[in-house]
């Protein structure tokens, strides 16, 4: 039997079979094939509108570069409660890290492997960081220990800045983990 002939015959099996694939996958959603995306959520005490212009489009740059990689998306929250709330209905609670002052400073190869690891070991999809208000996050939230907690450096940043900041960031991961030569060492 020549190769040719084995090409053709699986050739062939294929083409029959495709259709009563279809009908099964149409009538079990179950076995559809599946893709998974990932989706990483900044969620920010503050207002959409008060975003300055030169800061937006630093954001949306990271948002269309990432968009082959992942959704990046940005929920604004209204105030501290809208953001307890939003943390209490989150279905995976180790797929949260708060943006905070006593979190642990990582450089970008650790904070690659954190993003990572998160997607890995919160059985989700979604990576949610949370900027807290001016103020910091409410006490309830800085003493849970069931978040991680992560720390931009000493200097104090506009929030609408660490939204571009943390973007970039996530950028940096995403080119780190694909070997690209965006990250220099």
């Amino acid at each position: 039997m020549s190769f040719n002939h084995v090409r053709l015959t699986f050739f062939c099996l294929f083409v029959m079979l495709r259709p009563i694939a279809s009908f099964v996958a149409k009538k079990s959603p179950s076995l559809r094939p599946t893709r998974r995306f990932l989706n990483v959520n900044i969620n920010c005490v503050g207002k959409p509108n008060s975003v300055e212009p030169w800061l937006r489009e630093g954001y949306e740059e990271y948002e269309k570069r990432l968009k082959p990689t992942l959704k990046l998306t940005t929920n604004f929250l209204k105030n501290d409660a809208a953001l307890v709330k939003s943390l209490e209905k989150e279905k995976y609670p180790n797929s949260i890290i708060l943006l905070d002052e006593a979190g642990k400073t990582h450089d970008s190869l650790s904070f690659t492997s954190l993003l990572y690891s998160t997607f890995t070991s919160s059985n989700s999809a979604t990576v949610n960081f949370y900027i807290g208000a001016a103020e910091g996050f409410p006490d309830s939230v800085k003493n849970n220990k069931k978040y991680n907690k992560i720390n931009l450096g000493i200097l104090t940043w506009p929030h609408q800045f660490i939204r571009v900041m943390i973007a970039e960031q996530i950028y940096r991961a995403t080119e780190i983990r694909k070997g690209s030569g965006y990250h220099k060492q």
